[in-house]
């Protein structure tokens, strides 16, 4: 079946109403409604259709015919948010250096990126970073304790998380505290609808955040060290038909890996923490040892996702549970509600440490599978592990939950823990 241009009028707002406070409070509610509707949802103010069916969003993802890089005859006329070119500000950091990274590639130039980087984020290798995570963590929750209270986002889940993946490439301290700030700005370029002055900010911290990593991967082709950045300067070349990587795609990945290398970790400890803190039954047991921190780590993933929206294009015509796509069609693929899918998950709403949900889609699907995943699961491990041994996750007085202004990622603004 062919969704008719009469039921595609019929999908308006009143089904999904993303910029409401019961939204962004509690986003799903709205997937399971999207899930019984017929074929993909088509939501008219992003021009976007929205797959929220597990199914589908495996298999959108997993096909070729679904691309990240709109149609040559569409790319001049969309930006990241799909909104006309004449309608933004002049971007030229960020289009060269943040939306030009391998998430924004397919086929054979994702591929290379990708294996540039793909040993040095090797589980096996990965593997070796716990102690040194466990350290990172152990040390900062100490030096928090004289607070009596903490915000675990801020206070202890940026810091680490930023310590680790800027100390894996090779970024020195001192630069640390200005990674934060260009992320945040950056990635709210990634919102379906962006105000133009964020559009300038996200502009401003590309431009900030590529001088700063230009400086870093210049000088470690002059003097090489024991760090990712000097790895990937080495695989500068001109070959990039082969396994090279232009200076350029050094420079981009660099900012791509200490963006992403954070921000999902950063939310999904919140989220998770957030989770366990309501559902005490499930604390008891994770802190007693019922359950593995591991075990646990799946389902808060799961539960409430980090990422919620990531979008594709599609190449040619197609169809999808009897939606007929053309080629430029956007399809934005809702990890989220995914995550909630009745026909995958026995009873998806409760939060259940004990399931082991291996199918969910917290780091994507397919050929955009998040290379960062085995990081972001032993940072999320060590870090809980670590509360778990120092701290009782006493919630400070009146603290309710107020989540980020944000449609593709799902995270808290501040969580108040007694420490």
């Amino acid at each position: 079946m062919v969704v008719s241009d009469k039921v595609k009028d019929m999908y308006t707002e009143e089904v999904f109403q993303p910029h409401s406070a019961a939204f962004r409070a509690d986003p799903y509610p709205t997937y399971a409604a999207l899930r019984q509707l017929p074929g993909l949802y088509y939501y008219a103010p992003w021009d976007m259709y929205l797959a929220s069916r597990h199914a589908d969003i495996r298999q959108i993802a997993s096909s070729e015919q679904f691309v990240r890089q709109a149609p040559e005859a569409l790319r001049s006329k969309l930006t990241l948010q799909g909104s006309p070119a004449e309608t933004r500000p002049n971007m030229p950091y960020f289009e060269r250096y943040v939306a030009s990274n391998l998430l924004e590639k397919d086929g054979r130039t994702h591929r290379r990126l990708r294996q540039a980087v793909f040993t040095d984020l090797k589980l096996k290798n990965i593997e070796s970073l716990e102690g040194r995570i466990r350290d990172i963590a152990s040390k900062r929750l100490s030096s928090l304790a004289h607070q009596g209270v903490m915000d675990l986002l801020s206070d202890f889940a940026v810091p680490v998380s930023v310590a680790v993946i800027a100390e894996l490439l090779g970024v020195p301290v001192q630069d640390q505290d200005s990674l934060r700030m260009y992320a945040d700005q950056i990635t709210k370029a990634y919102e379906p609808e962006t105000e133009e002055g964020a559009l300038v900010d996200a502009e401003a911290a590309a431009k900030s955040f590529s001088e700063l990593m230009t400086e870093h991967v210049v000088a470690r082709r002059k003097a090489p060290k024991d760090d990712l950045i000097s790895r990937l300067a080495a695989k500068v070349g001109p070959n990039q038909d082969e396994d090279q990587i232009s200076l350029d795609e050094c420079i981009t990945m660099c900012i791509f890996l200490l963006n992403a290398g954070h921000e999902a970790t950063v939310n999904a400890l919140g989220n998770g923490v957030w989770a366990l803190i309501n559902h005490p039954d499930q604390f008891a047991a994770l802190s007693e040892g019922q359950v593995t921190v591991s075990a646990a780590v799946e389902e808060m993933l799961r539960f409430d996702a980090p990422l919620q929206l990531f979008h594709r294009f599609a190449g040619h015509d197609t169809e999808i549970s009897g939606t007929h796509l053309c080629a430029g069609d956007k399809v934005g693929l809702l990890y989220g509600s995914a995550n909630r899918d009745e026909m995958v998950f026995k009873d998806p709403n409760s939060f259940d440490i004990t399931r082991g949900a291996a199918d969910h889609m917290a780091f994507g699907i397919g050929e955009h599978l998040c290379l960062g995943m085995h990081l972001a699961r032993l940072d999320l491990r060590v870090m809980l592990e670590v509360l778990l041994e120092h701290t009782d996750f006493l919630v400070s007085p009146d603290t309710t939950a107020d989540y980020r202004d944000s449609i593709v990622f799902r995270g808290l603004k501040e969580l108040p823990l007694e420490c």
